[in-house]
């Protein structure tokens, strides 16, 4: 086993072989079960990375084979640890970067195979380690409608919470998964072969990368809304630590939201207006009616009731004694 302490910088290898299983039969001893409490694993990358260890089977080697493989570790894991986002707000805390995981998993790659001969490649030595990995960064600006705005208010540990669920396979729809597959070309290379011509192409487990670090930039970048000008984003960005191009398409989904909205009440008020118009007339016809009838109980002698007519049609008095102008001097057709 090989460990990176990511706080010191420490690199270790360890052997685990059968003479390191405990008396509990359990395999590697109390101190192997201590470590699996803090180590990452590719399949989640869902720990802030302190202690990462990689499997092997180190027995077997020389102490000069184990050497070796730990001089070509070394660049690679001071590489890593470069790498590391610091999360903002937690002192020497740190969240994944897919330079980061990049790194991850080619060390591990030579650790599990030391003759791999990737280890006799350049310092990008998986060509595809960053495949199905997508940072928060890249999610929120793929899939703007994966944004919730209940972010921007939540504390650090419901935060801490969402990204634990963001960052596990199976977060991302497997459409999504696919779309982002195909944008990136994801499993077009994979061991020296080119197999972007394959057909079907198999679907790759995605990650979500950064997402505890992500989402508290996100929270710092709260003042964003539709109305935010260019200048006021870019300062909105640099204060909260965000990419701007990501404030940019955050802003254009929210300005698309209120575009619909708009769309959405101008459709309704075209139906309102219509109902309007057609109540209005009547409204009208049956005022009309009314006055033209002469009935006593709506005249005090010959004088119209018109406030009192008015009250009952919901229109003013001076509404209404226009239409008894209009019925008085015949202008108004029986529509009746």
């Amino acid at each position: 086993m090989v460990v990176l302490d990511t706080s010191t910088g420490a690199l270790f290898a360890y052997s685990y072989g059968p003479h390191a299983v405990g008396p509990d039969k359990n395999h590697g001893g109390p101190w192997y079960h201590e470590l699996t409490d803090r180590w990452n694993r590719t399949w989640q990358w869902d720990r802030t990375p302190r202690q990462i260890a990689w499997s092997h089977r180190l027995w077997p080697m020389t102490t000069d084979e184990v050497a070796e493989l730990l001089e070509w570790i070394v660049p690679r894991a001071q590489a890593l640890v470069d790498a590391l986002d610091p999360i903002p707000g937690v002192a020497g805390a740190y969240d994944w970067t897919r330079g980061a995981c990049a790194q991850h998993r080619a060390i591990g790659t030579a650790v599990s195979n030391p003759h791999h001969r990737y280890m006799h490649e350049g310092p990008d030595v998986v060509p595809w380690a960053t495949d199905g990995l997508l940072s928060f960064e890249e999610v929120i600006e793929l899939w703007p409608d994966l944004v919730d705005p209940r972010w921007a208010v939540m504390g650090d540990a419901e935060l801490d919470e969402v990204a634990a669920r963001m960052v596990r396979s199976g977060w991302l729809s497997m459409t999504r998964a696919d779309e982002a597959r195909d944008r990136f070309g994801w499993g077009d290379a994979r061991f020296g072969q080119d197999l972007s011509a394959d057909l079907p192409r198999a679907h790759i487990p995605t990650y979500v990368i950064g997402a505890r670090g992500g989402l508290r930039r996100y929270r710092g970048a709260v003042g964003v809304t539709a109305d935010v000008d260019d200048v006021r984003l870019a300062r909105i960005a640099e204060e909260g630590g965000a990419r701007l191009d990501v404030l940019r398409s955050y802003r254009c989904g929210q300005r698309a939201a209120v575009r619909d909205e708009l769309r959405e009440v101008g459709e309704r008020f075209e139906e309102l207006e219509a109902v309007y118009l057609t109540l209005r007339r009547r409204r009208s016809v049956l005022t009309a009616r009314v006055i033209a009838w002469r009935d006593p109980a709506d005249y005090d002698g010959n004088v119209l009731r018109a406030a009192e007519l008015g009250r009952l049609a919901r229109m003013s008095r001076q509404a209404v004694l226009q239409i008894r102008d209009r019925v008085v001097s015949g202008s108004v057709r029986r529509w009746w």
